[in-house]
């Protein structure tokens, strides 16, 4: 492990995490084009502190409503999601090519709920669902492995 993921560790955030905090760098940040993100080169990120990061409120969330969003520039399913004490929030995620709205209901993902709502054509986006590519470009949801409450905290 390297001194700025040593740092994250330090802090108790896992590699785990540090994975789910890159799906949230920008386009050409790095992974999107299909190499490998090395934490410590800069060339690759700007760097955050660790307070920076454990500042990102990632959590369980449980999809009960999904349909697919027309009239959109880019293809996409309004989502609404369980966060238990935190409530029912919506989410616009461009899934289309990996997900039907019926495979969606009943899946555990995991949402950023603390960043800004965001206007998707008619739509409010409440929170971020997280996902990485795979080799084709198409999103693959981040979820937990086994289930869990909906609202835990991801660290």
């Amino acid at each position: 492990m390297g001194v700025f993921a040593g740092e994250f560790a330090a802090l108790g955030v896992s590699r785990v995490c540090l994975a789910l905090f890159f799906t949230l760098l920008p386009e050409g940040s790095g992974t999107r084009d299909g190499g490998e993100l090395d934490v410590m080169d800069s060339s690759n990120t700007s760097r955050i502190t660790p307070e920076q990061f454990s500042s990102v409120d990632m959590r369980v969330a449980t999809v009960v409503h999904a349909e697919h969003a027309t009239r959109l520039r880019h293809p996409a399913h309004r989502l609404r999601l369980d966060l238990g004490p935190l409530g029912i929030r919506s989410a616009s995620a461009r899934i289309t090519d990996r997900y039907s709205p019926e495979d969606l209901i009943g899946r555990q993902v995991i949402a950023v709920v603390n960043l800004p709502s965001k206007q998707v054509g008619a739509f409010v986006s409440e929170c971020l669902v997280l996902g990485g590519d795979d080799e084709r470009g198409q999103v693959v949801l981040l979820s937990p492995d086994s289930v869990l409450p909906a609202g835990t905290r991801v660290y």
